[in-house]
């Protein structure tokens, strides 16, 4: 009994436990009636220490803006890393729609890998879908001089 206590305070004292560290902002702005004009929040997660070929940095921004009467008039989200693991892309995923008035969706637009793919979508101001586009780039490779 006292051999595994031992272990796991062992385990629980060891560094590579918590390599990362994690925060989370909020930022709220308002009208001068009170309502929310501008809702922001960030969460990023980053290694603790620094290593030249391990460094990592996720960050997660979100953006929410809201006409005077509570309906959204604007969200966008953006997701972006740097380090050494997973996709070799800066910008993972940018996401934006907008609003009309009423609530409805007005357009809609997703990057992904560095606007490797673009989807964009175009609504009526009932919510119906008008006209969507698909672009797929493809990166050239040129030579340094």
């Amino acid at each position: 009994m006292r051999i595994t206590i031992l272990f796991i305070l062992l385990f629980i004292g060891h560094k590579g436990i918590c390599q990362y560290t994690r925060t989370h902002n909020v930022r709220i702005d308002t009208f001068q009636n009170g309502t929310v004009f501008h809702y922001n929040t960030t969460k990023k997660v980053k290694s603790k220490e620094f290593q030249l070929h391990e460094f990592y940095l996720k960050e997660i921004v979100q953006h929410t803006f809201y006409y005077p009467n509570g309906n959204k008039s604007y969200m966008s989200q953006r997701i972006t890393k740097k380090g050494t693991y997973g996709k070799y892309c800066f910008e993972i995923k940018f996401e934006q729609k907008e609003f009309h008035e009423n609530g409805k969706l007005k357009s809609k637009e997703l990057n992904l890998c560095d606007c490797y793919k673009v989807k964009k979508y175009n609504y009526n101001e009932k919510g119906k879908l008008i006209s969507n586009e698909y672009i797929k780039n493809r990166w050239l490779k040129k030579k340094m001089d």
